[in-house]
């Protein structure tokens, strides 16, 4: 609408746009009201992704606004050649959706958004142009939503729009709201993917028919690299009916965003980490338990914690990638090639060794592998007493670092060096719980404790005992064998403890975020826990926490590198494929997590995370094995055992099950964590029990759960609430909360 000129500002030095209304059209009463109601729309919006106006006036008859000068070309001239990569469109749509939340916020409708009306800048921004057809709409104080119209002019019946773009209620002519812009987002992300336009015909009627008939054509179809989550999220806009679009286009942002995760990671359909890719070009090693080889079957656990102190040394090289603990020790007393290791473990170099202590005496071997040629590049014994363990250890990855031409830096050479324990006595405590800890019963727990108490008494207070203390005190409250939070207060105490001798020590991050992690405050849990696994980059306990922490704070871009990052450390960690599988569920890849949570599952069908495969089935469409795996789980006696019968009965609609399964016990446990009480109202949602649903909705804000894109945008067992009055008010509110969090 109009013609524009490039013009120079001379007041304030700058190149500015001026338009016009064209004297031709001029007389035209319907077009001078069009040209004043963009300049008004225009006037009221402040927005990186909306072009600025500067002013507005009339001289000699003529009407004319003076915005800025952009550099760049339409959208509609770049994507004339045909699709473009996934990434763009994603940050594209982005930027629309952030320009349009603006205007939407204004109360401002488009109403005639298309490709020639988006500008992307040379330096690869977007601005939303031309609000020509702008709707104005008066909202109450504090509400998002539409109550009534202040047009002008359009009354029922009249189609305004771009054919093709226009949604279907625009079409018929029907009064239309915010949601309206967000279909024609919707069309043109389509056709940016795909490089055709989702509804076209012959004639515009054909076309105007195929907008209110018929589905647009498969998008995977005619471009493969389409992520599923973005299908969806396309899907979702194109909606015919206004309420199955998102609710907004914050929430269509936040859904964007969530696809979008950041560190370089690709956007394809496969999400996975590509282990055989960018891991491959790092430096990676397995450090195989050592073999005891004293006459005494009991020091079998001296030698495990060699390998586990030479692990965490070698953790701390960045330049290295070392398979975890947890993972090494699985492949103990495994039979197998080494090349059949190395290619599971996606690893070139194996450390491996032998331990024989005779009283204080030891010998211990080591040989450092390159098994892509079968090479021995380094071998070496080493003879001493106990109190030379530490000497060895060093003297081990310092080697490594050398034949793996990995330069140090001096703050890794320290961390090497550290001496956290000098007694040879303590240092054998140390090791025994250790040992206790990773066994997971309340025998080995106890026996952590009594070995760390023991140490202490030798040593005084240590930091490193201490940590070990604090984790087989933390272990006890999580897996249920002390259910008195008072536990937790313990586990506090110990962090203040470590921070008395060591203040910033991650050993006390470490201690406080896993606490956090009970106590609900999710943003601090987070906080620690980053630091913890940052200092010691081998910390797979820290860093599976903070990837549930983060999800629940809805971060899925900070949440899916480090579950990533977990995986290739601890390839055959059950709990780090779960870690990593519900990262891609609540990013909306529920294809993806059905696959990644399968291998657990395959492995051990009653395992701590096979309620997680059952709902990704569900969630992907594929219902039929959802109930089969549900049945299954449904016999363990974990408490999630609960969780998927209730899920069975939901996905076959019967919700007087549903509810009755909630018993006050259950209530209970379930009030305590924002993901469990998320999964009750994704239930009670997917049986049409909306009250209960918005109950547990709420009952996850009250526990400082805000996964905001998943619940407004992704999560499919809350479609039936989202056409509930109440869901646009309580998104309102999680979003508040969402913005206040700092993570």
């Amino acid at each position: 609408m109009g013609e524009v000129y490039r013009a120079r500002d001379g007041r304030l030095g700058r190149d500015v746009a001026v338009k016009v209304l064209p004297e031709a059209i001029a007389a035209d009463p319907e077009a001078a009201s069009r040209f004043a109601r963009e300049a008004r729309a225009v006037a009221a919006l402040s927005h990186p992704n909306v072009l600025a106006l500067f002013d507005v006036g009339e001289q000699d008859g003529t009407s004319f606004v003076v915005t800025e000068l952009l550099y760049g070309e339409t959208l509609r001239h770049r994507i004339t050649d045909g699709p473009v990569p996934v990434r763009a469109a994603i940050d594209w749509a982005i930027q629309i959706a952030h320009g349009l939340a603006a205007a939407h916020d204004k109360g401002i409708i488009h109403r005639d958004l298309k490709p020639e009306n988006l500008f992307v800048t040379r330096d690869g921004g977007l601005k939303v142009l031309d609000f020509g057809l702008a709707l104005q709409v008066i909202l109450p104080e504090g509400s998002p939503d539409v109550t009534r119209l202040d047009d002008g002019y359009t009354s029922p019946g009249t189609v305004l729009g771009t054919v093709g773009y226009m949604s279907p209620e625009q079409a018929r002519g029907q009064v239309v709201d915010h949601r309206a812009d967000i279909f024609a987002l919707g069309a043109i992300i389509f056709e940016m993917l795909s490089g055709r336009r989702a509804f076209q015909g012959r004639t515009s009627a054909d076309t105007i028919a195929a907008t209110v008939r018929d589905d647009p054509p498969e998008l995977q179809g005619l471009n493969p690299s389409v992520p599923p989550g973005l299908v969806r999220i396309v899907q979702r806009c194109l909606a015919k009916d206004p309420a199955g679009r998102f609710h907004s286009s914050h929430d269509l942002a936040l859904a964007l965003d969530a696809l979008s995760h950041d560190k370089g990671a690709p956007l394809a359909s496969d999400s996975r980490p590509v282990l055989g890719g960018a891991a491959a070009a790092e430096k990676a090693l397995v450090v195989l338990p050592f073999q005891n080889m004293s006459s005494d079957p009991d020091n079998e656990y001296f030698a495990d914690g060699l390998t586990e102190e030479i692990i965490s040394d070698l953790s701390r090289i960045h330049g290295l990638r070392v398979i975890s603990r947890t993972s090494a020790m699985q492949l103990k007393g495994r039979t197998g090639s080494l090349r059949e290791i190395v290619r599971e473990l996606d690893v070139r170099y194996v450390l491996e060794g032998s331990v024989r202590r005779a009283g204080n005496r030891l010998r211990i071997s080591a040989q450092l592998i390159d098994a892509a040629t079968d090479t021995n590049l380094w071998s070496e014994k080493y003879n001493g007493m106990i109190e030379d363990v530490f000497d060895i250890q060093e003297r081990v990855a310092r080697t490594i670092a050398a034949e793996l031409r990995i330069k140090l830096t001096p703050e890794e050479s320290g961390a090497i060096a550290l001496r956290p324990i000098t007694d040879p006595v303590v240092y054998e405590c140390y090791l025994r719980a250790r040992a206790g800890v990773t066994m997971f019963t309340r025998e080995g727990l106890r026996t952590a404790i009594t070995e760390v108490d023991q140490g202490l008494a030798v040593a005084g207070e240590n930091v490193l005992l201490l940590s070990v203390k604090g984790e087989a005190a933390w272990q006890l409250f999580n897996i249920g064998i002390a259910t008195d939070r008072a536990q937790l207060d313990e586990v506090l105490a110990i962090a203040r403890r470590i921070e008395g001798l060591q203040p910033g020590s991650p050993h006390g991050d470490r201690l406080r975020g896993l606490v956090c992690g009970h106590t609900g405050d999710l943003a601090r849990a987070a906080q620690h826990l980053r630091r913890a696994f940052e200092a010691d980059p081998g910390d797979t306990l820290a860093m599976g926490i903070y990837v549930m922490a983060v999800l629940y704070l809805g971060r899925v871009d900070l949440a899916r590198p480090v579950a990533a990052r977990l995986v290739q450390i601890n390839p055959l960690g059950v709990l780090s494929a779960a870690f990593h599988g519900w990262s891609e569920f609540m990013a909306g890849e529920f294809e993806t997590a059905a696959r990644v949570l399968s291998r657990g599952y395959e492995a051990d069908p009653l395992n701590a995370s096979a309620w997680m495969y059952a709902w990704s089935l569900a969630a992907a469409g594929r219902v039929a094995e959802a109930q089969t795996v549900a049945a299954v789980v449904a016999t363990s006696d974990d408490q999630t055992a609960w969780f998927v019968q209730m899920l069975s009965w939901a996905l076959r609609g019967e919700g007087g099950k549903v509810r009755a399964s909630l018993t006050n016990e259950r209530r209970a446990w379930a009030s305590t964590d924002p993901m469990y009480a998320l999964l009750v109202a994704e239930c009670h949602a997917l049986a049409g029990l909306s009250d209960a649903a918005f109950e547990w909705l709420e009952q996850v804000l009250r526990l400082n759960g805000v996964p905001l894109a998943f619940i407004s945008a992704i999560d499919p067992f809350l479609a039936n609430a989202r056409v509930d009055p109440r869901w646009g008010p309580f998104i309102t509110r999680m979003r508040a909360e969402w913005e206040r969090i700092q993570v």
